[in-house]
């Protein structure tokens, strides 16, 4: 038996989509995915927090893979500890810190535009953390 990886809500929710489900909906910090095939789960979306280990295996059973299988998606994960819409994964590390240095740039393109005030620039908030699934 594989073991459990460390896993945040938003990593799985890329899986989820990599993997044909969509979200249908959204209550508070939970978000509700189908399967075109009639498979279904919920995931609380807690910025910063990983899932538990309980958790995350009921989701599993939900979505009828494998711990094996998740761990197959492989891949690694780019966040931003200080803005939590910032994140980005990719099959290399270089695509993960590319992909989330277009996020950050997209989202002060974006809080522009909408005249939102740009959240202050620290060294913490330009360090990404990366997470390997591999």
């Amino acid at each position: 038996m594989s073991k459990l990886p460390v896993i945040r809500a938003r990593e799985l929710i890329n899986v989820l989509g990599r993997l044909g489900f969509i979200e249908t909906r959204r209550r508070g910090t939970h978000v509700f995915f189908s399967h075109k095939d009639g498979r279904t789960t919920v995931i609380p979306v807690h910025s910063g927090e990983t899932l538990g280990k309980g958790l995350l295996r009921a989701i599993l059973r939900d979505i009828e893979i494998s711990v094996e299988e998740l761990n197959k998606e492989g891949g690694f994960t780019a966040f931003s500890p200080a803005w939590s819409d910032c994140y980005a994964q990719g099959d290399t590390l270089d695509e993960a810190v590319n992909g989330i240095s277009a996020v950050a740039a997209s989202l002060i393109e974006l809080y522009k535009e909408e005249g939102i005030q740009v959240p202050l620039l620290t060294p913490e908030s330009l360090t990404a953390s990366l997470i390997s699934s591999v």
